[in-house]
């Protein structure tokens, strides 16, 4: 086998891999763990750059798919030369997947997460997942917060129904309660 088929095998096997991810985390909050998440959609994109170069010279359908990899930074660049919110819409729509995940604090099981909400999006929201096994993870519950991820200082889930985030005192102690999704 050439080397450009078997990068366009494993291009597009990395590629239907992230799309089920993608699926059944959306579906049932059941998913690969993050940071396998993350290399693997570097490592996606990565090699449709290298695709690109590759079949550029041939005139293939391919070569229409992988401009794509090439095509988005220069596509952000240009709009953030625009500047303004149509900078911040198409920086945040071709960027999304390339954001690594934010860990803010990890229990023994229970990690809490900042969510990437785009340029323009607001504030603080977090996303609790429950490690399952170690390749594996489950969301258990979504929230919104005023405080920033440097200030939680605690997480303790009770009895896997509901979890306590405590916040480092300014001033007097606070601390948000979360059901958890089982």
């Amino acid at each position: 086998m050439k080397f450009h088929q078997i990068l366009k095998r494993l291009h597009f096997s990395m590629l239907i891999i992230l799309i089920i991810h993608l699926f059944t985390f959306v579906l049932i909050g059941f998913g690969l763990n993050g940071w396998l998440v993350y290399v693997w959609k570097v490592e996606t994109y990565l090699s449709g750059i290298l695709l690109f170069f590759i079949s550029i010279k041939k005139h293939k359908r391919i070569a229409f798919y992988t401009s794509f990899y090439i095509l988005a930074p220069i596509g952000i660049f240009l709009a953030r030369l625009a500047d303004g919110i149509l900078a911040g819409l198409i920086g945040s729509l071709l960027l999304a997947f390339l954001v690594p995940p934010t860990y803010v604090l990890a229990d023994k099981n229970y990690q809490i997460r900042r969510e990437f909400t785009g340029f323009l999006g607001g504030c603080c929201s977090y996303t609790i997942k429950e490690n399952k096994l170690w390749l594996f993870e489950k969301t258990v519950a979504e929230f919104r917060s005023v405080h920033e991820p440097t200030e939680i200082s605690k997480l303790e889930v009770v009895k896997n129904i509901y979890a306590v985030i405590h916040y480092k005192p300014e001033g007097k102690k606070d601390s948000t309660l979360v059901l958890l999704n089982q």
